[in-house]
Formats: C-alpha cells, structure tokens, sequence
C-alpha cells in the first residue's frame, strides 16, 4: 500500500490509492511516502528507494548505538560494538527491512530524538533544544504515535536531568509543528488521523500482552541495563525516568489499536533502539559509580551476550518466521497481480481483502473492502451487497480464512468482523454471477478469485491463475465446493 501510495504521489495524482480517486492515507507512514515518492520522480523504482531507506535508516540506528555506548566506559572497549551486536542479534532487524515496511524508517526518527536528546550537554542551546523539537515533529508526521513516542523520550530526559528547560523549548517547537501538520491533514483528507486508526482503532486490550512480550523480547538486553539502573543509587533517576515514562507507555499505548499485521513486533520494535540509547546514559553512571563495570574484559561480556541470547532466541526465531511467511507470501500475491494485469488487460476494477500488493503491481480500480484504503468503509462499516455492487466489480478476491464460518451464515458472524465482511462478500457474488475461478487451501486457510461471468478476460485468466502456487499447491476449482449462504441482506 505504501509503494501505491508513493508512486501515485510521484505521478502528480496526490495522496490516492487509485488514479483519480479520493485523497485518503491508508499507509500510516506518510512521511516516508512522500520521501519514496521524491526518489521515484528521479527515477529510482520504489522497492529500490524503500530498500535505499531502510538501509541508511539502520545505518543511522548502528551510529547512534555505536556512538553512545562508546562513551560509557562501560565494559571497556567492548561497550560499543558490543551494544550494536545485540541489537543487530535480538531482533528481526534485517527481515523487518526486507519487508519493505517502514518501520526502520521511524525507528530512525526516534532513535534520533533520542540521540539527540541525551548529547545536548550540560548546557544545550536554543538552537540545539528546537532541533530535538523538529526531531519530534518528524517522528510524528511519519506516524502519528511518533509524536507520543518522541515527546515521551523528551519528557522523560528533562525529568532525568531536572531541566524544565530542555522540555519546554522542544514540547513548544514540536507542538506548533504539529499544529500546523495536523491542520494540513485535515485540510487536505477531510479528518486529522490516517485512516487505520478509524478502522483498527478503539479499545482494543488483546493488543497490550502482545506488546508487552514483543517489548520485553526485543529489548530485553536493554531492560536488564536499566533494571540495574534502577536498583543502584545514583543511576535510579535516569533509569526510572526511562522506564516508567517511555518504556511502560509503549506497550499500554496499543490498547488503542489492533494488532493485525504486527509482524516481527514491528509496530513496537521502534522502542528498542531508543531504550538501547537511553540505556547508555545509564551504563555511563553505572562505571560512575562502580568502576568495576568498566573493567569487565570481553569473556565477561560474551558470557552476557550468550546468556541472554540463549534466552530470547526460540522467541526471536518466532518473530522471524512471521515475517518470512509474509515474504512468501507476498510472491504469491505478485504473480496473482501480473495473472490479473495480464489477463485483463488493467482495465478491470477489482474488489479484495487483501489490498497491498495486488494494487501496486497492477493498472487495476481496487477497493479494500477491510476498509484501510476507503473512507466511507473505514468510518461507515463494511459495505453490504448492495454496495458492492455499486462499485461494479468485474473481479474479487477474498482471503476468507476457514470457510465453516461462511456455511454458517452472515448470522453466526459478528459486526464489522473479517468473517463479516467476506459473508457479504459471498452473499454479493452468488446474487451476481460471480463464479469462482481459482481457489487455493493452504492448511485450511483459504484464497478465492471469482470473475464475473460475463467477462471477456475469464478464461485467459483462469488459464493464467492455474499456474500460481502458494506453499507449492496449485489451486483446483474442481475438488472445491464453495459453501452457499442463505441468510445474505436482501438491500
């Protein structure tokens, strides 16, 4: 979705999903949308300007690191590379950047407030307190939480060092930055949040043990840094600042969201190379205190880097298998994408549930029926029949999930469900001549392409789509047996 939304950007249509179609941000990262978007008008092609991103974002991640573990003292000359190993190490960070999401872009943002922030020196000046304010505000226009994020390692900073001062100039900047940012958004898209937060927003407290875990995984040589932190005396306030104002809020914070596509712990991943800088300042007052800390050889830290390692390796390698399956994933929607361009021509308009890759790689009209691309859905609900319709597809493509819930009927779905909006779905193509024209069953989860039975294109398609493969299956039409529904909305 971010690559559509860039290229789209590039081209002169605006922030829009489809060519001609309304403004609407349904990839989150809207900043970096606009930097792919810059590299795509000088000609660079879109993944090779989000991989460019990610890996000077991870660069910048290993400086930062590098260059505030280098001044601790802390374990002798080992501190530094030491700290950018087990970052690199405990965490999924080279998958999370092959996903072509942006998530090391924003770490990035953060990490640099952070950087910022904890080398001001003694006495920083006005101008160096208002970039660490700037730093907030581009955090926050990437996404929205970075303000929160940002702020939160700010807030925390000053109430470490007691400087009323190197709160207030930044909170000022970044608020009137934000202002001004925020006015713009709802200006230009018609409401000042980006349209996920509508559809997966609310109270949503399954997604606070996920971030919980995901924090305490990814971070967890960090924590350990900061927890001594907190029971040695002298270090208790950095430590307990760090903590208890931006570590703890992290998590809490997605109660506000849902949890859907968090692979790898990437929504909370950004935390982590913030608390492996702040965790430095720190391990500084720790050699401060005790130098026994700054005389530790390298068998000591290799002991250390082990242990924990051994501890959080099964749990990484999890958050590693996430992203892969993805990965594969993704391939397997790219072929679907040339299957429908080439076999169409890109003149369809294709109705899906699974809207990223399919949209970017085709010329094709896509509507997400889930809603992250759609204002009226994202605000109004899941479309029912009859407004499907309305949108005249000559394609769908569903990702159902088990099909025992659609046997059962739009009844036995909840309201604004995934199961919900696939029962429409079903309910729009059997009163419509939809037939379906390949299906894929990995396991019992399930993938459907049906065509409109009066299209041109249909068999040249079915033709192409009977050579696609996910997990090495091909899909069979022919052993599959479509469950009809028989409670589906009369409007």
């Amino acid at each position: 979705m971010l690559f559509t939304y860039s290229e789209n950007i590039a081209a002169g249509e605006g922030v829009v999903y489809n060519p001609g179609g309304e403004a609407v941000d349904g990839a989150s990262d809207l900043l970096l949308a606009f930097v792919l978007a810059a590299l795509r008008f000088i000609g660079l092609p879109v993944e090779m300007g989000a991989a460019l991103v990610n890996a000077v974002s991870l660069g910048f991640i290993v400086f930062a690191v590098f260059s505030v573990w280098k001044r601790t003292g802390f374990a002798g000359r080992w501190a530094a590379p030491g700290a950018v190993v087990l970052l690199l190490s405990s965490t999924p960070v080279f998958l999370l950047g092959a996903t072509g999401f942006g998530t090391l872009f924003f770490a990035a943002l953060v990490t640099l407030v952070a950087f910022l922030a904890v080398t001001l020196g003694s006495q920083p000046t006005l101008g160096s307190l208002a970039v660490v304010g700037g730093a907030v505000a581009l955090a926050g226009m990437d996404r929205i939480e970075g303000f929160i994020l940002g702020g939160a390692v700010v807030f925390a900073h000053s109430v470490a060092t007691k400087s009323l001062r190197t709160l207030l100039v930044p909170a000022g900047i970044a608020l009137s930055l934000a202002l001004v940012w925020f006015t713009w958004r709802w200006n230009y898209f018609g409401y000042p949040l980006p349209n996920p937060f509508y559809k997966k927003g609310g109270f949503n407290p399954g997604s606070v043990p996920v971030s919980i875990y995901y924090v305490s995984v990814l971070g967890a040589p960090w924590l350990l840094v900061l927890g001594v932190g907190v029971r040695t005396k002298g270090a208790r306030r950095h430590a307990l600042s760090y903590v208890l104002l931006v570590v703890v809020p992290w998590p809490a914070l997605w109660i506000l969201l849902s949890n859907e596509m968090n692979l790898g712990g990437r929504f909370q991943f950004p935390v982590v190379p913030v608390a492996a800088v702040l965790s430095a300042v720190v391990a500084a007052q720790l050699v401060a205190i005790e130098p026994k800390y700054g005389r530790m050889d390298g068998l000591r830290i290799a002991v250390v880097a082990v242990g924990l390692m051994a501890v959080i390796g099964a749990d990484l390698r999890l958050s590693e298998i996430s992203v892969l399956r993805a990965l594969r994933r993704a391939g397997f929607h790219e072929q679907l994408a040339e299957a429908f361009q080439t076999a169409t021509g890109g003149t369809a308009t294709l109705v899906t549930t699974e809207a990223g890759m399919v949209a970017w790689k085709t010329d094709l009209q896509v509507t997400d029926l889930w809603g992250l691309n759609d204002k009226r859905i994202a605000h109004d609900g899941i479309l029912v029949p009859s407004e499907i319709a309305k949108l005249r597809p000559d394609l769908l493509f569903s990702h159902p999930g088990k099909l025992d819930s659609l046997a059962e009927g739009v009844s036995s779905t909840s309201e604004e469900s995934w199961e919900r909006m696939n029962a429409y779905l079903y309910c729009f193509a059997q009163a419509n001549g939809f037939e379906p024209i390949a299906v894929w069953n990995l396991n019992g989860d399930w993938w459907v392409v049906h065509a409109a039975g009066d299209a041109s294109f249909t068999p040249a398609l079915r033709q192409r789509l009977a050579e696609i493969t996910l997990k090495a299956q091909r899909p069979d039409i022919s052993a599959t047996t479509l469950p009809s529904i028989n409670d589906c909305p009369q409007r």
